[in-house]
This record gives C-alpha cells, sequence and structure tokens, in this order.
C-alpha cells in the first residue's frame, strides 16, 4: 500500500516517451526488468543496476537510457519484448498477472516474480532474496543486506517523547501500525504516538491535538533531482504544518517538529537505512539526558 502510495505522489515524475535500447550485457548475465520503483532502489543499492535492462515508468534512481517497460496501470509488451529480460521482478499486489504476461513468460523462458513490499521484513527478505540470486557471494550486497538488520543497533532513545509520523500536515495524515517507518520507529526505540490503526491513518486537527504528541516528524520527499537546502528554519516548518503550527501540543511548544525531503523516503525499499538514520539523528536530538 505505502509503495503504491509513495509512486502516486511522484506521479509527475512519469515518462511516456519512447526510449533507447537497453545497454549491451555480457552473454549468460541476468537480464532484469523491474517494474517497481522499490525493487529498482534495492537492486541498484545491490550493485545491480547494470542487469537492469527495463524500468518502471515512475521509476526515480535509474538511468534515464534504460528503457520504461510499464507501471500500475499496464506493461508496455513492446519495450518489454525489446529488453529480452530473464527476469521480471514487479509488485502487484492481491491481483492475478496478466495473461498475456503469463504467455510471454512462457514461451521465452522468464522468470516472472511478483513480491510484497510493505513491512520491513518484506524489505529484508527481497534484499537478501536479490543478493543471493543475482550477487551471490558478492561483499557490497552482503554489507547491504546486513545494513538492514544493523537498524536497530545502539538503540537508547529514552526521553524522546511520543512521536507522530505524519505523511502530510494539511489534511493530516500519518503513517501507523504496518508501516516500515512506524517499524523502524519503534525499534530506534522510539515511543509512537499513533498505536492504533492502519498504516496510512488520515486525521484531522483534533485527532492530533487528541494524541498531543511530543515530537513530529514530517516526511515530505522534494522531488527527485532537487538540492538538499538543509534543515528548514521553524518559520518555515510551520508554514508547512499549517493549522497544526498553531495547537497547544508539547510537539509545537518545544519546537520538536523535524521534516526529513530524502526523495527515497517513502519507497519500501533498501533506502530504509538512510530514512533510519535520519530518524536516528531526530531522536537523539529530542532524547532528554
Amino acid at each position: 500500500m505505502l509503495s503504491l502510495l509513495a509512486a502516486a505522489l511522484l506521479a509527475a515524475c512519469t515518462e511516456r516517451a519512447p526510449q533507447p535500447a537497453p545497454p549491451r550485457q555480457p552473454a549468460g548475465a541476468p537480464r532484469i526488468v523491474a517494474l517497481s520503483p522499490a525493487v529498482a532502489v534495492t537492486l541498484r543499492d545491490l550493485g545491480l543496476e547494470e542487469r537492469i535492462v527495463g524500468r518502471h515508468g515512475w521509476d526515480l534512481v535509474l538511468d534515464r537510457s534504460i528503457p520504461v517497460c510499464g507501471d500500475q496501470s499496464g506493461i508496455n509488451y513492446e519495450s518489454l519484448l525489446a529488453a529480452r529480460p530473464t527476469h521480471v521482478i514487479l509488485e502487484w499486489g492481491a491481483r492475478d498477472l496478466p495473461a498475456r504476461l503469463v504467455d510471454l513468460a512462457d514461451a521465452n523462458g522468464w522468470s516472472v516474480h511478483t513480491v510484497r513490499l510493505l513491512s520491513l521484513a518484506d524489505i529484508r527478505a527481497f534484499a537478501a532474496d536479490a543478493a543471493a540470486e543475482f550477487a551471490p557471494n558478492d561483499p557490497h550486497a552482503a554489507e547491504v543486506v546486513a545494513s538492514l538488520d544493523r537498524i536497530s543497533d545502539g538503540v537508547d532513545r529514552i526521553g524522546a517523547g511520543r512521536v507522530l509520523l505524519l505523511l502530510s500536515a494539511s489534511p493530516p495524515a500519518a503513517l501507523g501500525p504496518g508501516s516500515y517507518h512506524h517499524e523502524i520507529l519503534a525499534l530506534l526505540g522510539g515511543v509512537p504516538a499513533l498505536v492504533q490503526g492502519q498504516p496510512y491513518v488520515t486525521l484531522n486537527a483534533e485527532d492530533v491535538l487528541r494524541l498531543a504528541p511530543d515530537g513530529i516528524v514530517l516526511i515530505a520527499p522534494r522531488s527527485p533531482g532537487a538540492s538538499d537546502t538543509g534543515e528548514p528554519t521553524w518559520d518555515e516548518i510551520a508554514a508547512r504544518l499549517g493549522r497544526l503550527a498553531e495547537l497547544p501540543i508539547p510537539a509545537v511548544e518545544r519546537r520538536r517538529v523535524a521534516v526529513i525531503d530524502d526523495p527515497l523516503a517513502l519507497i519500501p525499499s533498501t533506502s530504509a537505512v538512510a530514512f533510519a538514520e535520519r530518524l536516528r539523528a531526530i531522536l537523539d536530538d529530542w532524547r532528554t539526558p
């Protein structure tokens, strides 16, 4: 669900123009079509970008010369056939795979994998499986997988208070139980302000007032390619919060509001490690000695 939400938020990045032919690769090497932005991030981080010959229309990280082979709404079979994949990896939810994709895979000997990327365990499992299949005995790939296991290392953040993870402030929407963001917050020793509900929870100002969080983390990815402008001022943060900045809640009164604007902050992939590092630093700043 979250990966679809992230893709929808970044729909402006969709590319539809014809793409060049895929790059040449060594004979016998895997040729992967990554029909998911999250899959592409993980494969890239594992060091496998050179094996990717087709990408998703909302992809954020791969070389633009790699052909677009479809998106969540459908598959471009002409581009897919031209890419000559050995493997097609996609997030497709609970839907049956398109019959044409299944038929083409059978006819051409493609291996088609559907992955579920919602929880931290999902992300870790896919990273480990991809490393084992495409980069066995590769120290870099093994280190990337291990970094997901180290997210909770050195936890001692008692005193940061109850933290609300906001996806948007107007209208308020939060990341709750079942999201990997919520899991990471708990793994780091943080105390989630939102303990009930779904991975994505719509709120209103009264709900936020009732929750009275001690800290708020607004996850608002900047556009891909946009420069990191550094830490925002309180006036800039208050402008992002809108009406919430006027509420008499501890997070506002103590100015414990932070923004995470990494373009990949909503992509359920190995980018979770960078998200965890940023959240760890925020909780450290808020921790009571």
